[in-house]
């Protein structure tokens, strides 16, 4: 009904993660200018945190939407999933497929040193990343940091991002992580939206929507929704369902 109403080609506001939507704020801009620049310079363990909502997979997915040629990626995305074979899933994302249950642990790794070493030669880049990487378990964060050691006298071999809430970087701080937390060579937090990225986000949407018009709401209206949203992007769009849309649009 509003679609049409107010001459939209489309929804502005659906929940579905649709990459065409995303709104890149300064934090935002930062956040994808550090994890390229930790890809090209080989930086090791990165740490990207945020609250819920404050779109950490949304730059994830952009961030793998631009990755050069040269650039190889293994995503992992539920590591209590994955639970004691992540170093097994990192290889096969990599490629690497073969009977892991007949190898031990050491061996894998050793596997999957000569494997990204030889790529390496050829001028490929290796990069993991572990969304929700809060929820890592002890066993896990072991693996970690046995990731970040593929390397040479020279160069990281293996760059190893995680992204996920802030209690993440108080985990890594635990005494039995220590070393996990000494070969963090970058670390950036993902702040909320301000008003005027709030008031830009909903613009951006309606613009990409086919919306023309550019005072459909008013001051006080994003203002309100600025504060029911806490500043968090993902939030933004259930707080604007159609009759609220109306509502709120229309003072």
């Amino acid at each position: 009904m509003y679609v049409e109403y107010f001459g939209l080609k489309e929804e502005p506001f659906n929940l579905a993660p649709d990459p065409r939507f995303f709104y890149l704020a300064e934090g935002h801009k930062e956040a994808l200018a550090r994890l390229q620049f930790a890809m090209d310079m080989r930086k090791g363990l990165v740490v990207l945190t945020g609250e819920v909502g404050s779109g950490k997979s949304s730059i994830i997915k952009s961030f793998m939407g631009n990755l050069k040629p040269d650039q190889n990626v293994a995503l992992v995305v539920n590591p209590r999933i994955i639970g004691s074979k992540l170093i097994q899933n990192v290889c096969r994302e990599f490629g690497i497929e073969l009977d892991f249950n007949q190898m031990s642990k050491s061996d894998i790794l050793n596997l999957l040193y000569e494997f990204i070493l030889k790529k390496t030669f050829y001028r490929q880049n290796f990069s993991l990343i572990i969304d929700d990487a809060h929820e890592l378990t002890p066993e896990q964060l072991d693996e970690i940091l046995l990731f970040t050691k593929i390397e040479t006298n020279t160069q990281q071999l293996l760059q190893v991002f995680l992204v996920g809430l802030p209690e993440l970087m108080e985990k890594l701080k635990a005494p039995q992580f220590l070393p996990v937390f000494q070969r963090i060579q970058i670390q950036y937090f993902l702040k909320p939206f301000s008003y005027s990225d709030t008031q830009n986000y909903i613009y951006y949407r309606l613009s990409k929507a086919g919306l023309s018009q550019s005072d459909l709401f008013k001051a006080d209206a994003v203002q309100r929704i600025y504060q029911l949203s806490g500043g968090f992007p993902e939030p933004l769009p259930s707080l604007l369902p159609m009759p609220c849309f109306m509502d709120i649009s229309m003072g």
